[in-house]
């Protein structure tokens, strides 16, 4: 199951964990990822932004998507590698809505 990730801007880019776990396969057709919008390989979770005094206070503000090894194991994931995939074209109110469905 892919994890998705509510994201900060700054150092300390997430509180707490993800806020959704769904197959590769409905992230692929309910959400518009895609494999060019490859970040980071898993050992190295993405960071934005610089760091400020509002950071602890500061809402997140990006959408992104933890594909691990397991995810890539079937057919469905052809194509995609193991990684941090950002999500463009949904906003963070937007893709909480998406998740409850």
């Amino acid at each position: 199951m892919a994890n998705i990730w509510l994201v900060k801007e700054g150092q300390n880019p997430t509180v707490g964990g993800p806020v959704g776990e769904k197959s590769l396969e409905w992230c692929t057709n309910n959400l518009p990822y895609s494999q060019a919008k490859w970040l980071a390989p898993l050992d190295s979770p993405p960071k934005f932004g610089k760091s400020t005094r509002l950071d602890a206070i500061s809402p997140p503000q990006h959408v992104v998507m933890e594909v691990g090894d397991q995810d890539v194991a079937g057919p469905a994931s052809q194509g995609w590698k193991t990684g941090f995939y950002l999500l463009l074209g949904l906003s963070v109110d937007e893709a909480r809505q998406k998740l409850q469905k």
